[in-house]
């Protein structure tokens, strides 16, 4: 009766009947798909406060896609290994790349800790630093400056470059390099994602000023190596303060604080 009378306050049809039998309205089909996505996840959170309960460890983490094509699966795999018996239950999330959205996310409790390209605001968040792949400069494979090896930035003024949006936190990075030298290049496309713009300078749109990443090797572009200024890049492991975390979160954050080191 409850349930009906809660039904009743929707003042929408969900069911009508069809002969003997009852069926969902369009409404109700609406209805349904909804609820179960909810069902669904409350599910997947009693099992999980279940596994912390009954010792096992749930660690919720947040990356972006560059690292968490390469880096946090081998953290992951390292760490449990060393779980001695114990059930580690991860969760890796990508549906956001952009590191302040990342960290944001970390604060308000969605993730234990995240892995970004920014640290995170040193009053309410801990963060520590590792060593990422540098910067290298990607052109097509036959783009004037493709005969080189390596190159300086200032020898890439007079073409046109891609740069990531600034959505992206690896912006700010490679606005630092040119910083340095005291001057920008003209600016043919801007993208979000830095695997976009290496397609688009594979398809001869520009340079793009990228990590280095594996999946780049296997792209029709010629990858010169950055001589100066110094190419290198920092990535960062963050967690919020206040957060309570699994003994297992906590647990991992120490291991990757010793193993990137």
């Amino acid at each position: 009766p409850n349930l009906s009378h809660a039904m009743a306050q929707l003042e929408i049809k969900l069911f009508e009947k069809s002969g003997r039998n009852v069926r969902l309205t369009r409404y109700g089909a609406v209805f349904l798909e909804a609820v179960s996505g909810s069902l669904e996840q409350l599910d997947r959170t009693v099992r999980n406060l279940k596994e912390i309960q009954s010792g096992s460890g749930l660690i919720i983490l947040g990356c972006t896609r560059d690292l968490g094509s390469s880096l946090v699966p081998v953290l992951m795999r390292d760490f449990k290994r060393t779980a001695r018996g114990e059930k580690i239950v991860f969760q890796l999330h990508t549906d956001s790349s952009f590191s302040r959205v990342l960290l944001n996310q970390a604060l308000e409790g969605r993730y234990d800790m995240v892995f970004t390209s920014l640290p995170g605001d040193p009053f309410c968040m801990e963060s520590f630093s590792f060593a990422q792949p540098p910067f290298i400069a990607a052109v097509s494979l036959d783009h004037p400056l493709a005969g080189k090896d390596e190159i300086s930035l200032c020898e890439t003024l007079s073409f046109p470059h891609i740069f990531l949006s600034r959505k992206s936190g690896l912006r700010a990075f490679t606005d630092h390099l040119f910083y340095q030298i005291g001057t920008f290049p003209s600016i043919s496309y801007e993208t979000e994602e830095d695997f976009v713009a290496a397609g688009l300078a594979s398809a001869g749109f520009g340079i793009a000023i990228l990590p280095d990443h594996p999946f780049l090797h296997t792209m029709d572009l010629k990858l010169l190596t950055l001589t100066d200024p110094d190419p290198k890049r920092t990535a960062y492991l963050s967690l919020a303060k206040e957060i309570k975390r699994s003994k297992a979160a906590e647990y991992f954050y120490e291991f990757c604080r010793e193993r990137l080191a």
